[in-house]
């Protein structure tokens, strides 16, 4: 999962979460204990959704798709996927509010939690909102705007961008049946997870 489905399953309401979970990647093993109890869950719950999406089947079966262009970075390029799929089809999942205004309120809660961001990422930040990275997931070229984006920043991730947007384009018919297999499953499981979190971290 990469930051729209990541942001999505913390939970619409619980902001402290969410930044949590953003902020995931980058808060290391016992860096967590840093964090006030309502950050430590998202980074938790960011934990879980990873594990769990990574040693799924129908995780394995997309990366699978991507295998021969990505190599190992097929589980990157998965994750980005997952958020298209996730964008696409964004009114199935979440009829409340539409994505743009979802991206909104969340480029609103960043800027109301700056402090909580590790300062290493608020560069990142400024420009993840301000290219709307969360509405352009839905999107093929936006897609290939994010791996792109990734080649840019690490060199020794390749420049595939072209080659996996050719695949989703060709493949997403098939993409999109294994993700609403996937997603209700991953729902559920991080909703029964937040329960336990509530109980025990306060």
């Amino acid at each position: 999962m990469n930051f729209l489905a990541h942001i999505y399953l913390s939970g619409i309401s619980d902001e402290r979460m969410m930044i949590g979970n953003f902020i995931g990647d980058k808060v290391k093993g016992k860096q967590i204990e840093e964090y006030p109890a309502d950050i430590r869950r998202g980074l938790l719950i960011h934990r879980e959704i990873d594990s769990y999406t990574d040693t799924h089947e129908v995780t394995s079966r997309i990366k699978r798709r991507f295998q021969n262009v990505a190599g190992h970075y097929s589980g990157v390029v998965t994750d980005i996927v997952y958020d298209y799929c996730l964008a696409k089809t964004w009114e199935k999942w979440y009829n409340k509010r539409t994505l743009s205004r979802f991206s909104i309120d969340f480029y609103m809660i960043l800027i109301k939690n700056w402090y909580c961001i590790p300062s290493e990422m608020h560069q990142f930040v400024i420009q993840f909102i301000s290219t709307r990275r969360l509405t352009n997931y839905a999107h093929e070229s936006g897609v290939e705007s994010t791996l792109k984006k990734m080649h840019n920043s690490k060199e020794s991730f390749p420049d595939i961008s072209r080659e996996v947007r050719k695949i989703v384009h060709e493949d997403y018919s098939e993409i999109l049946k294994d993700f609403e297999v996937f997603f209700p499953q991953i729902k559920e499981h991080i909703r029964e997870y937040k329960k336990k979190l509530y109980k025990t971290i306060v």
